[in-house]
């Protein structure tokens, strides 16, 4: 099987650490319907839960490399936990905007683009840092 998903990767990590997915749940402070329904890819982690996971399993799945800004962006929300509106407050834009920058429907802007690699490039540092101290 082709692991695509977080919750796809989330499931490999469980199974080759031997856990169940209640024991899981406990880890992660949710429900075990919860891990069931990531694992299934009924629905998509949110951003706490996804850092959270992402924590849990003590490596970044996807590859920043090849992808566009958007995705990029995508990818460091989930590492750091924000949620879209968080991080537009963060970078100083409309939640909206930065929703299309993440769907590849729109090109940021030179100022917009210069706030959001210096936001990619603190998440990955912090994001290496963590994952270090693990």
């Amino acid at each position: 099987m082709e692991l695509r998903t977080l919750g796809d990767h989330l499931r490999k990590v469980r199974l080759d650490r031997g856990l169940s997915q209640p024991d899981v749940a406990v880890i992660l402070k949710t429900s075990p319907d919860m891990v069931i329904n990531w694992e299934l890819n009924r629905n998509h982690p949110t951003a706490k839960f996804a850092k959270t996971i992402i924590d849990f399993m003590g490596h970044f799945p996807f590859s920043f490399d090849d992808c566009f800004i958007g995705k990029q962006v995508y990818y460091a929300r989930l590492i750091t936990g924000k949620t879209q509106k968080q991080l537009a407050k963060i970078i100083g834009c409309d939640a909206s905007n930065l929703r299309h920058i993440e769907l590849s429907n729109r090109r940021p802007q030179k100022e917009m683009k210069s706030r959001l690699e210096d936001y990619l490039r603190a998440a990955l540092s912090d994001f290496a840092n963590r994952m270090m101290s693990l």
